[in-house]
């Protein structure tokens, strides 16, 4: 399940939400988000 992205609220409140966002608005890679959420 690893591979799967976690859904983001459109207005993302929680630290760990808004950090999602970030590295998804910036187009990095998905291992990446994992390994910087981890």
């Amino acid at each position: 399940m690893d591979d799967i992205r976690h859904r983001l609220p459109r207005k993302p409140e929680r630290f760990m939400d808004q950090l999602r966002q970030h590295i998804r608005q910036n187009g990095l890679a998905y291992r990446t988000e994992q390994t910087y959420v981890h």
